[in-house]
């Protein structure tokens, strides 16, 4: 099995036994109504896509950073206040959807994700980003940075040296 689409099926919860579909590529569990993910997902060693958005999830399990082939991440619309400092193993994500959730900080370390294109943060309680250049400053590829609608207070010196950036949705 290489692709599987759950979406809209209103689950509210995902079988642990999902982490034993260990050839699975792509995964679509958006619109339903889980508060979190089995800590076996982190057993998909080849999985790309993962789409958890529109769920109402509020934390993510660590092992989500084993999925290190991971390019695309989808968690829009949950109820997710932080991040795993594990998601930052995630070296090859190149698509982190995070908007519309209740996301107070990012990790420390985000600026690992050197292959990140595109950081969508719109409607968080974000009131700054991780500095430096193990921060926000350290995603060199990125081309996309929405932050609309955060309580933002200021941005790291780092920004304007971001030389792909093309679309930055400020507060």
């Amino acid at each position: 099995l290489k692709m599987l689409t759950v979406s809209g099926n209103s689950l509210e919860t995902l079988p642990a036994r999902i982490g034993s579909f260990r050839s699975l590529i792509q995964l679509a569990v958006s619109n339903n109504q889980l508060r979190e993910v089995p800590a076996t997902m982190g057993n998909l060693p080849m999985i790309r896509q993962l789409w958890l958005d529109h769920n109402a999830l509020e934390t993510l399990p660590p092992s989500i950073g084993r999925c290190v082939t991971l390019e695309e991440l989808n968690l829009d619309h949950n109820n997710l206040k932080s991040l795993p400092m594990s998601i930052c193993q995630l070296t090859n994500l190149k698509e982190l959807w995070l908007h519309d959730n209740e996301l107070q900080s990012l990790p420390s370390l985000i600026g690992n994700l050197k292959e990140l294109r595109t950081l969508t943060l719109n409607f968080n309680q974000l009131t700054t980003l991780p500095e430096g250049y193990s921060g926000v400053g350290g995603c060199v590829r990125l081309t996309e940075l929405w932050l609309k609608g955060n309580p933002i207070k200021r941005l790291p010196p780092e920004l304007p040296n971001l030389s792909t950036l093309k679309v930055l949705l400020l507060p």
